[in-house]
């Protein structure tokens, strides 16, 4: 079950990344934590810099 729920979650990402970069941007890179195999959140990366 765990396996099956990390295999969604990337599926949202690779495909929020693909429409994304239709539109010429991509969203923020985000770590989803399981525990268990039960999603317990989600965090985004602060908008990045370069220097």
């Amino acid at each position: 079950m765990e396996a099956r729920m990390w295999d969604a979650l990337v599926e949202v990402m690779k495909n929020a990344y693909i429409e994304g970069q239709s539109k010429g941007t991509v969203p923020r890179p985000g770590v989803m934590p399981l525990v268990r195999g039960e999603l317990v959140g989600l965090i985004w990366v602060r908008p990045l810099k370069v220097g």
